[in-house]
């Protein structure tokens, strides 16, 4: 998977092993022990076969470079690039803060943006297909990264030409029970058009509770609970009942 590179195959087993630990799957999961937390083969193995209309990426950024993998029912495909991590870390933490700030120049937040594509979708876009849904695990290091605002070299936004979607992992996702999204089942909206304060403060979302509402509306048995209301003993209060 790597040309051969055994101390980058040392570093991405213990950057699994440490994934494991952080999960608090270490014991649980099969195939992983406290003697030898490897990632348990089978968990992939099981999960391949189901991956019909969509694509996962997963990253993990490593002393010595990056390393992504691509899986889906067409096979396991890995790509390997040395490079220099904390500028990798950096220019995302930057692209983020671009991201979030208006006031951000437009032609250094394309540069960032165009940087990382050209980092973390050039090298593996052959086995990327636009009907599939990418499901994108990201390190640690390079976590909240607005996936969607990456440029191509067509000036395309990736998430114009993809649907994306966020995903803590496979060790997180083992143990959830995979059930049908139904319009009967009990569901708990819970909508605030502007953080108060801290650092997600910001310019309030005008449509957030029409839209919550529409939500709310397509299913038959709805919590919905909105701005002051929606306090954290109040959110907890209905989370348990809800199945959605």
């Amino acid at each position: 998977l790597l040309q051969g590179d055994a101390r980058a195959a040392l570093e991405i087993w213990e950057w699994y092993r440490g994934e494991a630990l952080r999960a608090g799957k270490v014991g649980s999961v099969p195939g992983l022990s406290e003697a030898s937390s490897a990632p348990a083969p089978q968990l992939v193995a099981e999960r391949l076969p189901l991956l019909t209309d969509s694509t996962v990426l997963s990253y993990a950024l490593l002393p010595r470079g990056l390393a992504i993998w691509i899986y889906d029912d067409r096979g396991i495909f890995s790509h390997w690039a040395e490079s220099n991590p904390a500028a990798i870390s950096q220019i995302v933490d930057r692209f983020r803060g671009q991201c979030g700030d208006p006031r951000s120049d437009i032609d250094g937040l394309r540069r960032n943006s165009r940087w990382l594509y050209d980092v973390l979708i050039a090298p593996i876009e052959s086995h990327l297909s636009a009907d599939r849904t990418l499901i994108v695990e990201l390190d640690d290091a390079i976590s909240g990264l607005p996936f969607e605002a990456l440029l191509d070299p067509q000036d395309r936004y990736i998430g114009d030409r993809y649907t994306i979607v966020s995903s803590l992992g496979l060790y997180y996702q083992s143990g959830r029970r995979q059930t049908p999204l139904r319009a009967d089942a009990h569901a708990l909206i819970v909508v605030v058009s502007k953080a108060a304060s801290g650092e997600y403060a910001g310019e309030p979302l005008p449509d957030a509770v029409a839209e919550g509402e529409m939500v709310a509306g397509d299913f038959k048995d709805a919590d919905l609970i909105t701005e002051s209301g929606a306090t954290t003993d109040a959110v907890l209060a209905k989370l348990s009942s809800a199945a959605v």
